[in-house]
């Protein structure tokens, strides 16, 4: 291949996988929203989607090395400059705008999706929490009502789950 098929071949590769990304990113953020709103058959669904798109993105990774490498010896680019901002240097327009703007997209949707994950972690945490606080709740409440027995099978306080259990509403 000619250094311009190889070039169109990468932007191609990257239009492709900067839309791939776009919807990591809008995944993300539905994952999220799916969190706060304890909807867990729509994060469920989100994962499930994510999943797959990190799969197609782990496949199409072959490729892109593969054209990477070959531009990397068409330009005979030394090894510190094997990057993508080496090869935006090297590149003529219109590649170098493309690569360029993929760089520049990539790296905010990155950001994007860092600062997704992150609000999803606490999201998530606080319903881990939320669960595990009425789990332990009824546990209590069980554990109040074996003991509201005597030995001759008599009750000796009134039996029921602690207000906790009732009032908790994460």
């Amino acid at each position: 291949m000619t250094k311009p098929d190889l070039l169109e071949a990468l932007c191609a590769y990257f239009d492709g996988e900067l839309e791939r990304q776009e919807t990591v990113l809008a995944l993300t953020r539905a994952q999220g929203q799916a969190a706060r709103c304890y909807d867990l058959e729509g994060l469920e669904a989100k994962t499930q989607a994510l999943n797959l798109l990190i799969q197609e993105a782990v496949d199409a990774e072959a490729l892109r090395l593969r054209l990477v490498k070959a531009l990397v010896e068409a330009y005979a680019l030394p090894r510190e400059r094997q990057t993508l901002s080496g090869l935006i240097e090297a590149t003529q327009e219109p590649w170098r705008h493309r690569i360029r703007e993929f760089q520049q997209r990539m790296q905010a949707i990155a950001r994007d999706c860092r600062a997704a994950a992150r609000e999803n972690r606490v999201a998530m945490r606080r319903g881990l929490r939320v669960v595990n606080d009425a789990l332990e709740s009824i546990v209590r409440g069980v554990t109040a009502a074996e003991a509201a027995y005597t030995s001759q099978g008599i009750e000796t306080v009134a039996r029921g789950f602690p207000a906790g259990l009732i009032d908790h509403r994460g």
